[in-house]
Order: structure tokens, then sequence, then C-alpha cells
């Protein structure tokens, strides 16, 4: 296993040294003029650090959101600034927004964004913010992993990850709708040797499911069969080689993440096409850069409507249902209050100590993804992303962006019965507007042996599959060698594992939201449908589904 970083209060919220630059402008605006429309600024004109990285492709990278049948594409332009202090980072931010931020109001983005259909300004900077760090849908803060680590199945079958599904959910197989799963992903060559291991030799029922054929491509878009692709992202080859480069966690490879994600949507929905595009590392870990980029990848896709050389699938595709099992790294200023395990810890004394004297910091990245959700979603979309795993003695958080946002749906976890798990935080934000659904059971582990997350202890809760309370994670794809906090990885011999999590519960409700939208729901519709199958349709509480494995 890969040993992780000595110092313990590496734990981060952001890249250093990044800057991101939000804006929109007319279409026709190529890269090199964005870049040196930029440099000409009141602010940012006499700042040699932006002025440099905006000179240079090798310091600058643009993802463009293309909104259809508009006069505005939208760009986040990320800036790697030399010898730049976090501190110098953080005031160069809330200066840029003082004198730049015109976001809408968090609730009237979509108001703002057709507002802006009249503009004949070539360039407007509507933001600056911190390069966040995501991260699938994690148990601490700051750092990546779903609510368990991976467990082996060495008795699994492929009946046993069967779903039993509520009264009045349509038998459909998703024909019409297209499933994108930002997630993580594995390598062309990776995904050749799991054919080889898993599919060829027969020791996994379901991965034939996805992968049809053998992988073929170049390694940042490949193909796996018909109704399979995945597009990677080289973004994060820089994030490679350490478990976080910027948080101290378990670094147990979770590459698989992704993969387990597209097994559950794939055992729900048996014809729906599935993209696989990468935004996390193969350590659950992400940014907000690498989000947008995501996003952007799944808008170019529906402007074209899926015949892009990224995904085209055997014919066109008239819904699109994304899965987000990941959360934005933003700790919220009273979360640390009601939750006295974290009031000590260095990871909220070094957030304190950093932003406390800057208040755009946390409420621009959310009015951003809100932004860039919003586009997706015009496009007859559905996003369903998980809440989040902080829950701990009896306390569950809110949901965390973009859970939270509006109109994505957000989802919690259910023990076998149908109780909230301790792990999970809320659905959504109200609660009412999610769903709460079956995600596994864990018991918690301590051990030495893995990283220190706080700077005053001697080591980290690790959630684990809880075989104790006759409850295990949810049965799915998993292909690497499990976990071992003390001692050697276990070998994996057939390519299923139990794993638990917030993170696995959001693609049962993508996969039922499917299921209802390729019946030609709109996607208010469907949600309502769905809420009307639930076992307490008219609460306040997030809507629960009765769903059970095996």
């Amino acid at each position: 296993m890969a040993q992780a970083p000595s110092d313990p209060f590496a734990v981060r919220f952001f890249t250093p040294n990044q800057l991101l630059l939000f804006c929109d402008h007319q279409p026709d605006l190529g890269d090199a003029q964005l870049r040196s429309g930029l440099q000409g600024l009141d602010g940012l004109t006499n700042n040699t650090a932006i002025s440099n990285a905006l000179s240079s492709n090798e310091t600058s990278s643009i993802a463009t959101l293309v909104r259809a049948q508009s006069t505005r594409r939208f760009s986040l332009v990320t800036l790697t600034l030399a010898d730049t202090t976090d501190s110098e980072l953080v005031s160069l931010v809330e200066a840029i927004n003082n004198e730049y931020n015109s976001l809408p109001e968090d609730g009237g983005v979509d108001t703002w964004l057709d507002s802006l259909e009249g503009s004949n300004a070539a360039l407007t900077l509507r933001a600056a913010a911190l390069n966040f760090l995501m991260s699938s849908a994690p148990s601490q803060v700051g750092a990546g992993g779903p609510g368990s680590v991976p467990t082996a199945a060495p008795n699994a079958t492929l009946n046993q990850a069967s779903f039993t599904l509520p009264n009045g959910i349509p038998q459909h197989t998703g024909s019409g709708t297209h499933l994108y799963v930002l997630d993580s992903a594995h390598s062309l060559t990776t995904c050749q040797s799991i054919y080889s291991q898993y599919v060829q030799s027969g020791s996994n029922g379901l991965l034939p499911q996805l992968m049809t054929a053998a992988p073929s491509g170049t390694n940042d878009s490949f193909i796996c069969g018909s109704n399979f692709r995945v597009a990677r992202n080289p973004l994060l080859r820089t994030l490679e080689g350490n478990p976080n480069p910027y948080s101290t966690f378990p670094p147990y490879d979770s590459s698989d993440h992704g993969l387990f994600i597209a097994g559950i949507l794939r055992t729900l929905v048996s014809a729906a096409p599935i993209t696989l595009i990468e935004v996390l590392n193969k350590y659950g870990i992400g940014t907000l850069e690498s989000i947008t980029e995501g996003f952007a990848t799944v808008l170019l896709d529906l402007s074209s409507n899926g015949s892009t050389t990224i995904s085209a699938m055997s014919e066109p595709h008239a819904t699109a249902i994304l899965n987000c099992s990941f959360m934005l790294a933003t700790p919220q200023n009273d979360y640390a209050a009601g939750n006295p395990h974290l009031s000590s810890c260095g990871a909220w004394q070094n957030w304190d100590n950093v932003f406390s004297n800057a208040p755009s910091l946390l409420n621009v990245p959310g009015i951003m993804l809100q932004i860039i959700t919003a586009l997706v979603q015009e496009q007859n979309a559905s996003i369903v992303a998980a809440a989040g795993n902080e829950g701990h003695n009896g306390n569950h958080p809110p949901a965390r962006y973009p859970a939270a946002l509006h109109n994505v749906v957000g989802v919690a976890a259910s023990k076998a019965d149908n109780s909230m798990t301790p792990y999970s935080n809320l659905a959504d934000s109200p609660p009412s507007d999610g769903f709460q659904v079956i995600g596994g059971m864990i018991r918690h582990l301590t051990s030495s042996k893995w990283v220190s997350h706080c700077s005053n202890s001697s080591s980290v809760d690790i959630a684990n599959n809880d075989p104790n309370q006759g409850e295990l994670g949810l049965l799915g794809i998993f292909t690497r060698p499990f976990p071992n906090p003390n001692g050697a990885d276990t070998p994996n011999s057939n390519g299923w594992g139990f794993w638990a999590g917030t993170s696995f519960a959001a693609p049962i409700v993508a996969a039922l939201l499917a299921r209802l939208r390729g019946q030609g729901m709109s996607h208010s519709a469907a949600v309502a449908a769905l809420r009307a199958l639930t076992l307490n349709p008219n609460s306040s509480d997030a809507g629960k589904l009765q769903v059970t494995q095996g």
C-alpha cells in the first residue's frame, strides 16, 4: 500500500498556486483572444503573476461551457501562479471579487442566464475562485473516499447484485436516455487488463454487460463495446503518484469508484448508453477545474446529440441522466460547532486562520456550480448527486454541493430497515427535495497504520463494511486489490466487492429516474412520480425508497 504524507497538518481544501477566473463571452472568442482580453482588465493587467500565467498554455487552461442556441459562452480559466502563498492567493481572489463579482444571487440563476442574451460585451469577468478540491462523497472533509473501505466478496454471484424495487417502478430498459457518470476512470491499459482478467475468464457476471468488447481507442478516449465509453482527463495525471498531494487520508486505490457506480446503473438500466467521464483521480480527488471540465464534456456531447468522438452512440438520445457521486470540499462555517470531534481538528483551525476574512470564498464556488449545472439541465438533463458521508455520533450534516444545488437531486443512504445510515449527510436542501435509499452499513475501525487527519490525533476512524451487524455494503464491481490498513493488500479473485456510502445510493436513484424519463416524462414529472412511490410521500424528510439487493 502507498504511504501517506507524513505531515499531519497537510489537510488542504484547495490546490496551491492556482487561481480560477469565471467569465462569459461571445461564442467566436478563441482561447488566445480570451487570454488577451483577461490580461487587459484592470486589477489583472498590473499583476505580474497573472500576466505571466495568461501568456503561456503551460500555466493556463480553459474549460468552455456551451449553452445551446445562445449568444454567450462560459469559460473557466485556470491559472498557475508562480511563488504565490496561500494567504496571497486568498487576498488576490477576494480583491478580484470585490471589483468584478457579478454572479447572481443563489436561486436567481435561470433569470440571470437569460438576461445575458442581450449582452454585446466580447468578454466579461464574473468572479474569481480558488481551485477547491472535489472528492468522492468523502467521510472526511478535505479528503477523498466513499463511506467505507471496499472488502472482498469471494462467493458473489450476479443474482446477488440484483435489486428489488418499489412497486410502480416501470420495467423499462432506459432506452432513449444516456447515462453520464462523472467520477474516477481507469486507463485504457487497465481496462484491457480488467477485460482479460474478469470478462474473458468468466469470473464476474456483471462486467460483460458493460465491457461487451475488448477496450480500444486512446488513453484519453476509448470504447468498451457498443454501450459503454470512457473519457479520461489528462489534467488528473498531475494528481497521480500521491494519494492526495493536498490532503492526508487513507491512501488506497479507489479508481474502481466510477466503475462500481456504472455497474449499479447497468444492473438497473440494461439498454441505456453509459459514458464514464473522469473528473476524480485514482484516490477519489478532483478539483473544481476537473469537475467543470467534466460538465463541459457533457454539454459538448449533448449539444451534438451524442455524436461527439468521445461518446458516439448507435442512436441519438433524448434525455440525459448525470450521476455525480462527489462533493465540493468547502467547509461550512458552522459545521464544526455541531460536530465536537472536529472542533479541535487542525484542518478546521487552518480553515479559520486562512479564510476568516474572505467571505466570497464560500459563496462563489457554489454559485458557479449552480450556473454550470443549470446549463446542463437546460439540455433536458437530470442531475443526481450523493449527499456526503460526514454523519457522526447521531449528527447528520446538511447535504454538500452539488447535491444541495437547486434542481440537483440529492441522495442520502439508508440501512436495510430504511433508517438513515449513521454516516450519511441529509439528502438535499431542503431534505424533502431528495431521496434516501440503501447505501450499505459500515463499522468504524481505528488504525494507527493509516494517516492522521487532524494535527492533534494519532489515528483516524476508518469506515469499513459491517458484517458484525449482519449488513454489508452494496455488492458491485471492484477489480483492484482490497486495501488493508495493517499490512499487504488482499488479492482480488473475482472482480466483486462490497462498498458502502451515499456514492452508491445515488446511482440507484439515477437509474430509477432513467426508467421514468425513458417513458417520456420531464425531469420534474419523473421526480414527482418517484416521490409518490416512497414510503413517506408527504413527509418533510427525504423520500425513502424501499430498495433491497440480493
